[in-house]
């Protein structure tokens, strides 16, 4: 095989590991991340996503990973998992939940 045959496109499991350590290292404990932000931060940190659609991939792949949760419903939001997110919604949950203590 030559050099120039190897795809070295992120795909699977690779593809989380490193999706996710970018995140871990650009971002504050905690905040949540639209994942086409978050893409955007995975292109200029010099990688390459495979698949016939590029962003389509990650979102499969970092939705999958068990280190990230979605932050709502469908709102293309996330954040490392054990963190809280600080968005509106989360704010909300929080006051309803310390004013039914």
């Amino acid at each position: 095989m030559v050099i120039e045959q190897v795809d070295e496109r992120l795909r699977g499991a690779r593809l989380q590991e490193i999706a996710v350590r970018v995140l871990a290292d650009r971002q504050q404990p905690g905040e949540a991340i639209h994942y086409k932000q978050w893409y955007g931060l995975l292109r200029a940190a010099g990688y390459a996503v495979g698949g016939k659609d590029p962003l389509a991939s990650f979102l499969a792949a970092v939705s999958r990973s068990p280190h990230v949760q979605a932050v709502g419903q469908r709102s293309g939001l996330y954040v490392l998992a054990g963190g809280k997110s600080r968005d509106s919604s989360s704010a909300r949950a929080d006051q309803q939940t310390s004013a039914a203590a």
